[in-house]
């Protein structure tokens, strides 16, 4: 028992001589701190004070000169006054000596007054024959142009005329005595193969004439025909636009010739 508590002891004497030696080197490292930032202190008072000198000097210079100017100025002013005295006694000294000539020209200023308005009279006179002359010779050119597409407008009308002249009416009346029927212009159902509904497509289409279906290709009438359905489509219009040459020539015995030889159009 004696042993143990002695060895309590011994355990409890370390732990104090330990404490003390911890202790020691933290208040070591606490005033080595302290010291350090005394001394970025220190260090940061002295220039915040330089700089606060310097700001107080350049105050100082830019003082100067402010309070010199207004000297300057004052100087300044003060010459221009000493100086105006001078200057407004000569035109007083000079004024009954400029009067004289007044009194003696005044008879020689009428004339330059006459001579002014005579000046200007002929510059007045020649303003408008110099407008007048481009007008005068501006107006035949304009006429002439005028004549000149008029006469080429009288000339090309005939010509864009020339087709129809040729084209002369046809004789329905031996149409109906070569056919055997009533002919009407421009009827497509007379056209082998082609019956009212094919006729409406086609001129919804654009081939209102005989000579519009002449005009017109078998591809284009096959499209016309295939896009209205299988009920159209089935018809060839093969030989339709030769039909409709015939027709649009008047010759009535040819496309009876053709017709009687063809079924549905093939």
């Amino acid at each position: 028992m004696g042993a143990e508590l002695s060895e309590a002891w011994l355990w409890l004497f370390l732990a104090f001589i330990l404490g003390l030696v911890i202790g020691y080197f933290l208040k070591k490292g606490t005033v080595r701190e302290r010291t350090t930032t005394d001394a970025s202190t220190t260090t940061r008072i002295a220039e915040l004070e330089a700089q606060l000198e310097e700001c107080k000097a350049s105050e100082k210079a830019a003082v100067a000169p402010a309070s010199t100017a207004p000297a300057a100025e004052a100087s300044a002013s003060t010459a221009p006054a000493a100086a105006a005295p001078a200057t407004l006694v000569a035109p007083v000294a000079k004024a009954p000596a400029a009067k004289a000539p007044v009194a003696t020209s005044a008879s020689t200023a009428k004339p330059v007054v006459v001579k002014a308005t005579a000046a200007t009279k002929p510059a007045a006179t020649k303003a408008p024959a110099a407008t007048k002359a481009p007008a005068a010779t501006k107006a035949p050119a304009a006429t002439k142009a005028t004549a000149a597409t008029k006469a080429t407008a009288a000339t090309k009308a005939p010509a864009t005329r020339k087709p129809a002249a040729k084209s002369a009416p046809l004789d329905l009346a031996a149409a109906k005595a070569a056919l055997g029927t009533t002919v009407k212009l421009d009827d497509l159902k007379l056209i082998e193969g082609i019956g009212p509904k094919i006729e409406s497509l086609f001129k919804a289409d654009g081939l209102v004439t005989w000579r519009d279906l002449s005009k017109a290709n078998v591809e284009r009438l096959q499209g016309i025909l295939d896009a209205a359905g299988p009920r159209y489509s089935i018809h060839n219009p093969g030989s339709w636009p030769k039909q409709a040459v015939l027709l649009a020539d008047g010759k009535w015995a040819e496309f009876k010739t053709l017709t009687d030889n063809l079924k549905g159009g093939k």
